[in-house]
């Protein structure tokens, strides 16, 4: 029975991260790089406790301990997938600033 319940409710929170996760597609965000993974960047937000919740892939390879802005591109169930090409974030700022 506890199983049950515990399993139920840890389904009822992954359905709440993916659809935060899914939310932020297109954002702006400022992430701290972690670590490289095979050739890409791997940080998180400022919402992101380390080694607790999801990570952000960034399309890059950056340095660990550097803080960059990145636009969110997908969500890949409960992580974040964003571009920090600086004319990415460039484009998605002056489109807010259109808005």
């Amino acid at each position: 029975m506890k199983t049950a319940r515990r399993d139920e409710l840890v389904s009822i929170q992954q359905d709440i991260q993916t659809e935060f996760a899914e939310q932020q597609v297109e954002k702006l965000l400022n992430v701290l790089v972690d670590k490289n993974e095979n050739g890409h960047a791997v940080g998180r937000a400022a919402f992101d406790a380390p080694e607790i919740d999801c990570v952000v892939h960034l399309l890059q390879d950056l340095p660990a301990g550097l803080l960059v802005r990145a636009k969110v591109i997908a969500a890949d169930f409960l992580d974040l997938i964003a571009d920090a090409n600086p004319e990415t974030v460039q484009a998605k700022l002056e489109e807010e600033s259109q808005i």
